[in-house]
């Protein structure tokens, strides 16, 4: 995590602190190589009922996001301008938006649900 080693040795593993992570394999001849790194971010919010409500973003691939909650709600997603490029209902815990046709750039992505609201800034290559 952060270019600290963090001696996980399965193929599994559970983050429990935001961060950037990659993964970096040996072989039995020493030989090694990296994955690329994925920043991994995790946002929980208490309303006064109590209720959690989360909303994490993983990167998957240069362009694709996987989004997850298992809360359900509307997703909305705005350029740099504040432009609304995309909206959906988010019906499943995951759900993967793509941004392979979306010019590179920062967008918002803001998850509603109720009366809880929670936005993210991604950055698309």
């Amino acid at each position: 995590r952060n270019g600290n080693v963090i001696g996980a040795n399965s193929n599994s593993f559970t983050v429990t602190a935001n961060g950037d992570y990659y993964v970096e394999v040996t072989n039995s001849f020493g030989c090694s190589m990296s994955s690329f790194k994925v920043n991994i971010t995790s946002t929980e919010i208490e309303n006064q009922s109590g209720f959690s409500f989360s909303f994490n973003i993983f990167r998957i691939t240069t362009n694709l996001f996987e989004l997850s909650s298992p809360s359900m709600g509307i997703v909305s997603i705005y350029d740099v301008h504040g432009k609304l490029v995309n909206t959906f209902d988010k019906r499943n815990e995951k759900v993967n938006v793509d941004f392979s046709n979306s010019t590179a750039g920062v967008y918002l992505i803001l998850f509603s649900n109720n009366k809880n609201k929670f936005s993210k800034k991604i950055i698309v290559d």
